[in-house]
Order: C-alpha cells, then structure tokens, then sequence
C-alpha cells in the first residue's frame, strides 16, 4: 500500500509542473534578475524535466546562492542555436548595462553537451549583414569617352542624365515572445507575445525582457525574439505560435501584446 501512495505521488509531482515533461526543445537555465548577480546555464538539446531543481542544487553548492531559478525551452521549429546565442548575447549585454553581474556557469543537464556559450565581455556588435565589398569583374572595363556629336549651342540646354536609383533591401519582420514561470505565490503563468514589426536583427529581446519585468515583476520571463524574415512569414510563424501555445499549454494565458523596440 504504501509503494501505491508513493507511486501517485510521483504522478502528482509529474502533473503539477505543467505537463512540460514531454516538452523537446532547445534548453537553459538561468536564475532570477531581481538579484545583483545573474546566473546563466548553457543551452542542451533535450526534454523538459527536473533541470530547473538540479541547476538550484548546482548553484547552491559552488556558488552558495539562496534564490531561485527558471528554465525555458526554445521549439526548433521556430529557433536556432545562432539565434539563441545572439539572443543570450544582447539580454547580458542589457543586464550588464545595469550593472549586474553575470556568472556563466557552463552547467547543462545530465551533462548533454553544451550548444551555446559565454556572452563576450564588450559590447555586442550588430545582427545585421556587413556590406560586402564589390569584387571587380575582369571584363568590366570602363567604355572609352566618346566626342560629343551635340552642337555647342545645343548642349547648354541639355538636361543631366538622372541618377540611378539605390537598390532598396527588402524589409525584414520579427515578433517576441516570453513564457512567464510563477513565483511569489502566484497562480498562474502567461505567454507573452507581441505584434509584429520591422526590425532587421533579433536583438529586440533584450529590451522586451525588460519592458516584461517591469511590468510583470510577479513572473519571471525569458524574452526571446525570432528571426527576421519577411512579413508573411513572420504573420505565419506567430500565428502557429499563439496555435501551439493553447493547444500544449492549455493552462497559461496568451497575452497579445503592441510592444515594439523604442528604437
């Protein structure tokens, strides 16, 4: 009888963190920003589990830290590592900023390997493409000049030859997103995610992050952003997100947001 009480006990415990057991993804963990010092795991290619009481276990015993911590998970559907790593780049960058510290514990779970790593210590260059400098071709060659054929008279009241116009790249869409962990009693969690604008590079989470603790101190979220691409794919992309969102975690509330960077 008692193995059967111990055995519902574990269901129960599996129950209650959500049903995020069977969840796959890319993920890390990281402890909470309210303090001055900021803990950050790797990222590992995994299943959702127990990572988040063994990262606390971890930094209890080498760093001696008495707080709490969260874990997240990235889909790879709408992710990848490069991605994760600019991302995690720019939010220690903002955190930095601030004037936390940031420990870069190298911890994964069950040891997986590790497939992101420390923020640099400066600042973060840009996402967006460098311009390539052009590489002349052989055969073009300048066309020798040529004697006008235009009377002199005439020519004063020629107009110039217009210039042509600038190749414009084509404009690049992203959206945000965040799934908040409750803590400080609170009963439910939520799901983040905001409209989506132009932006050339992903590093709009870094802000997002600290629009979302502002605003929802009671929760703990990890902004992320997606990639850019064009605006039907990003339209798509949310769409499928906000889907999954409701159809996997039934329990948290989708929260669309107007968000957009200030800058």
């Amino acid at each position: 009888m008692r193995t059967l009480a111990a055995t519902l006990v574990v269901l129960v415990s599996g129950l209650a963190f959500g049903g995020e057991t069977a969840v796959k993804g890319y993920l890390s963990c990281q402890s909470l920003p309210n303090q001055d010092t900021i803990y950050y795991s790797s990222t590992w290619d995994g299943a959702g589990g127990d990572q988040e009481r063994a990262f606390l276990q971890y930094l209890q015993t080498k760093y001696g830290y008495t707080g709490r911590t969260t874990c997240s998970v990235e889909y790879k559907a709408t992710t990848t590592i490069a991605h994760m790593q600019q991302s995690h780049n720019a939010m220690v960058a903002q955190w930095r900023s601030q004037g936390k510290k940031i420990v870069e514990t190298g911890w994964t779970y069950n040891g997986a390997p590790a497939l992101t790593g420390p923020a640099p210590d400066g600042p973060v260059a840009s996402a967006a493409a460098k311009p390539q400098t052009r590489v002349p071709d052989p055969d073009d060659q300048p066309m020798p000049a040529k004697k006008s054929v235009t009377p002199p008279a005439a020519a004063a009241h020629t107009a110039p030859a217009a210039a042509p116009a600038a190749a414009t790249a084509p404009e690049t869409y992203v959206f945000c997103y965040s799934m908040g962990s409750p803590y400080r009693g609170t009963a439910r969690s939520h799901y983040y995610i905001t409209s989506v604008f132009a932006s050339s590079n992903a590093h709009a989470d870094g802000p997002f992050g600290v629009y979302l603790h502002k605003q929802h101190p009671e929760e703990d979220n990890h902004a992320q952003c997606t990639s850019p691409g064009p605006m039907s794919t990003a339209e798509n992309s949310r769409r499928t997100n906000i889907e999954s969102m409701h159809k996997l975690f039934p329990e948290r509330d989708v929260v669309e947001l107007n968000w957009k960077p200030t800058t």
